[in-house]
């Protein structure tokens, strides 16, 4: 597969990276390559990309609640892990449309990025001696499968860790309403919270079909949800 057709796939790749594993007899409750695809913003102009993946705790509890290799307690320790902060794989990269990818490095892409939270408080990413052992061991564990899965376009992916509390509570949730906005490579990537995934469905009056919970109207009739 030439790199550019790659690049285009990022997002589903990243979806397949994490997820393709094995389930439990039932049907989780939550859509896991949906609920990826509204934590991931990908802003592309040709064939140069800039993405943003924000993977929250909650991203692990949905991914591995079916995994008959993974038991209810190490998920419940991976949450425990990673609930005081804010974890975002980031990437720049560029292909020439011969097979050849410019990437971003580790180093050069942190020089310019940076967490707003809703009130534009800026905070940088953590260094390594600043993250609890647990937490990059995790990350140390996903980084290499990038590489494997996603070959030369997956070394071009990095981890990053923030600490966004109060009180010492971790003040950003897929879950609570909100807004944060990650920024690199001179563009900014934000997300309104609560994520749609994780509200309640509304129902179109006219045709009872099922739209997001997010929506205040429905695309197809223009009539108001409640």
């Amino acid at each position: 597969m030439k790199t550019n057709k790659i690049l285009y796939l990022l997002p589903l790749l990243c979806i397949m990276l994490l997820s393709a594993t094995p389930t439990r007899m039932g049907e989780p409750q939550i859509d896991l390559a949906a609920f990826v695809r509204q934590t991931q913003i990908m802003k592309n102009s040709g064939n140069h990309i800039k993405l943003t993946w924000w993977i929250p705790t909650d991203y692990w509890e949905i991914a591995l609640k079916d995994n008959p290799d993974v038991s209810p307690s190490q998920v419940s320790a991976i949450v425990s892990a990673l609930e005081d902060y804010v974890l975002v794989c980031a990437a720049n990269l560029e292909s020439d449309g011969s097979g050849s990818l410019k990437k971003t490095s580790e180093a050069d892409l942190r020089k310019g990025l940076s967490l707003l939270d809703e009130n534009g408080k800026k905070y940088l990413p953590l260094e390594e001696d600043d993250i609890d052992a647990g937490a990059l061991a995790i990350a140390g564990s996903v980084k290499p499968m990038f590489s494997k899965m996603l070959g030369d376009v997956g070394k071009g992916m990095h981890l990053y860790f923030f600490k966004v509390q109060s009180g010492g509570k971790n003040l950003i949730h897929a879950g609570e309403k909100g807004n944060f906005t990650i920024v690199h490579s001179e563009t900014e990537f934000k997300w309104e919270l609560p994520l749609p995934i994780l509200m309640p469905a509304k129902i179109c009056p006219v045709d009872q079909a099922e739209m997001q919970g997010n929506w205040n109207y429905c695309p197809i009739h223009g009539n108001k949800l409640d």
